[in-house]
């Protein structure tokens, strides 16, 4: 039968007793704040109170959702979060205003199997960000949960930045220049001349060490699918860049990343850079690990997450993005030196690493298309699934 209308439904008299109908309501709130159902029945001549089946609760218990994932409400801190509730994201509130949901903490329900990978992704969390066409949409930010090899972030072997302008601090070592595109975003992505050896799970040479200097990669078994490129958004990634500061938080690199800083006439860094770029592959943000220990996590790695006074290893390990055997690379540039980006260091800080170092991970990030919903609960046993 239909669901009731506002009006409710009128039930026909069936001899001494009005006749029953069962109706299971499935309410989905789409908004950002909670919302209060209430449900109830008219008395009429001879009908009786709403009732419910007395082998069901009245009204199942529910989560508050965005894109289908549940999140606690935005007054709760880590420490004030019941254990289920520590498992799903946080609302969190950024420097400019906006909103996004994350999941912090050491062991959130945030696995998800994509690109045919069991469990080999995690949530970074639900954000409102623009795609390449500059539609601002909430999307799910996935990001792999192992590498997917070691390689440097750049190693171009030209005397310039590769694109006939001047600035690169290190000679012929390689630039920060991610939109140039810089060697790993040609494997990353679809760009010429290696074709996109990882977006087209293909094998051949990766960039490995100084000077243009490669090694064999093979992406044959874990590169992208041609299903999981109907599933990613092209979007619109951040390349600000940020002077080296130990004071800087959470927030501070948020701003950063966003903003327009790109290069300073400092340590021979005089190259214009862009702030933003298009792709479908990326890498995290310094803010995106950082916002791991928010809410009360760990208050050192939030605040001052490039201090290993502040943070070090002991807090970082409050962070389900953090691993003690490996460094890996983030999208962020330095805009005192033309040759070093940020790095998530081993030693639990956001810390600086030259482009072609080639002992530092690569762990591919995703936006999931608006549409995409998922099912399951998010456990290493129950991962989520992208619904077809």
């Amino acid at each position: 039968d239909p669901c009731p209308t506002r009006e409710g439904i009128v039930l026909p008299k069936s001899g001494d007793e009005g006749d029953k109908k069962t109706y299971k309501i499935i309410i989905e709130n789409n908004g950002e704040q909670p919302a209060t159902i209430t449900f109830g029945s008219n008395v009429g001549l001879s009908n009786k109170d709403l009732t419910f089946p007395v082998d069901k609760k009245e009204v199942e218990e529910y989560k508050l959702q965005i894109n289908g994932l549940p999140y606690v409400e935005k007054s709760k801190t880590y420490d004030t979060a019941s254990e289920e509730e520590k498992k799903g994201m946080f609302e969190i509130e950024h420097p400019d205003g906006s909103t996004s949901y994350r999941y912090i903490g050491s062991s959130p329900n945030n696995y998800v199997t994509f690109n045919g990978e069991d469990k080999g992704w995690r949530i970074i969390g639900v954000t409102n960000e623009e795609n390449a066409s500059g539609i601002k949409e909430w999307r799910i930010k996935l990001i792999r949960a192992n590498r997917i090899g070691y390689y440097s972030w750049d190693n171009s072997n030209a005397t310039t930045n590769g694109d006939g302008t001047s600035g690169n601090n290190n000679g012929n070592y390689g630039s920060n220049k991610w939109e140039r595109p810089s060697e790993l975003n040609k494997i990353l992505n679809d760009e010429s001349p290696t074709v996109g050896l990882y977006w087209n799970r293909q094998s051949g040479t990766c960039p490995y060490g100084q000077q243009g200097a490669t090694t064999s990669c093979n992406f044959t078994s874990n590169g992208l699918t041609d299903t999981s490129h109907d599933q990613i958004e092209n979007m619109r990634w951040y390349l600000g860049g940020t002077t080296w500061d130990t004071t800087r938080s959470t927030d501070g690199f948020y701003t950063s990343e966003r903003g327009s800083e790109t290069c300073k006439t400092k340590g021979n860094c005089t190259a214009s850079r862009a702030t933003t770029t298009n792709g479908n592959v990326g890498l995290p943000y310094p803010s995106d690990w950082g916002y791991t220990y928010a809410k009360g996590v760990a208050d050192g790695c939030f605040n001052t997450p490039s201090n290993s006074s502040g943070c070090g290893k002991t807090n970082a390990g409050k962070g389900w993005m953090f691993s003690t055997s490996y460094s890996f690379w983030t999208l962020s540039p330095r805009s005192d030196y033309s040759s070093r980006v940020s790095i998530i260091a081993s030693d639990g800080t956001v810390n600086s690493g030259t482009v072609y170092n080639n002992d530092v991970e690569i762990r591919p990030v995703v936006y999931l298309k608006s549409n995409i919903q998922l099912s399951g609960d998010g456990t290493v046993y129950n991962p989520y699934i992208i619904k077809n």
